[in-house]
């Protein structure tokens, strides 16, 4: 057991590491491509409504998807009651999107002088909104396919996602050349697509019954509310500083911000994909309580902050290089 559980760890979280990299590879050669049709102000823009957008995501979840990893474990066994369970949060979710979405709406005066500040609310805004309410319930079934260690399935749904984002982003950004507004469209419409192949994947799996258990629902927030704070902090801090360079300079010097902490980035995926295997495995872990569990655990730490410190060395050593040599020359002084 304490072999399987190890393999299962380490092999889920190499599946989960290079899923993260492959695609953000993708995005890395791609960026050339989009830093020719999308000026410094257009990728400042989209920028900050994707950080808005994921910011704003924690107050709609109230980071309930997190509570997916930590109840599947209690409650697998129970089939009816995981399914009124991820029924529940799911609906809850959604409506809590489309409330969010009418107060963003009734304040969207505030809104494009406090974040959007110089934007007009439509379309940018607007759009930016309507993925809002879309984006959540990605990250739901996300933790869904996490929670029940099914990596390769993960794989695959994350790779359609990234695949209907990039040709929309060719059609709207290339082809049509609509700038920021065809980048916040192309986010939209996969966000949208996402979601329907989530409920059309849960349905037809009978793996999801819609309703509002109240029970199942304070469980869930009483253990989610309190990391909302710490769920926020990183990425309102990173809102707070697009917002400040946005407003006081320009979205143009935000654009080139914007290239030079995709780099930043790199390590984030790679700590979040390798948390993505650890998470699971842990609360099985901690659930059974099998004898060894605790050195179990303290022996796999240290090997997963080595594996991260790796690939953190090999960023600090390539990504200037990169960023002259590839990105277009308007956004080479990202490097600074």
């Amino acid at each position: 057991m304490k072999n399987n559980s190890t393999g299962k760890i380490i092999s889920n979280s190499i599946i989960y590491t290079i899923c993260g990299l492959v695609l953000k590879c993708f995005n890395f050669f791609l960026l050339p491509l989009y830093t020719s049709y999308l000026s410094t102000s257009d990728y400042g823009i989209t920028n900050i409504s994707g950080t808005f957008v994921t910011t704003m995501g924690f107050i709609v979840s109230l980071s309930l998807f997190s509570a997916v990893l930590r109840f599947y474990v209690d409650l697998k066994k129970d089939s009816e009651t995981l399914k009124r369970f991820y029924g529940t949060v799911v609906l809850f979710v959604f409506l809590s999107g489309i409330i969010v979405s009418l107060f963003l709406f009734v304040f969207k005066q505030w809104v494009c002088r406090f974040v959007f500040d110089g934007i007009d609310f439509y379309p940018i805004v607007f759009i930016s909104i309507i993925s809002l309410i879309f984006s959540c319930q990605q990250h739901i079934y996300e933790n869904i396919l996490k929670s029940q260690q099914k990596a390769w399935k993960y794989v695959v749904v994350v790779s359609i996602y990234f695949a209907v984002n990039l040709l929309s982003n060719l059609f709207f950004v290339v082809h049509m050349q609509m700038g920021a507004i065809g980048a916040l469209l192309s986010t939209a419409l996969a966000n949208v697509s996402y979601t329907l192949f989530f409920m059309i994947d849960m349905i037809c799996t009978k793996s999801i019954r819609f309703c509002l258990d109240f029970s199942l629902l304070k469980d869930a927030l009483k253990y989610s509310i309190p990391i909302v704070p710490h769920d926020l902090s990183t990425r309102f801090a990173l809102l707070i500083s697009q917002i400040l360079i946005g407003s006081t300079k320009s979205f143009s010097a935000l654009g080139i911000y914007s290239v030079a902490a995709q780099f930043g980035s790199i390590a984030d995926i790679i700590q979040v994909y390798v948390n993505n295997a650890y998470c699971p495995w842990l609360f099985e872990v901690l659930h059974s309580k099998e004898k060894g569990y605790k050195n179990m655990v303290s022996r796999i730490v240290p090997l997963l902050c080595c594996v991260i410190g790796f690939f953190f060395i090999c960023i600090s050593l390539f990504a200037h290089d990169y960023i002259v040599l590839f990105v277009d020359s308007s956004f080479v002084d990202a490097w600074r």
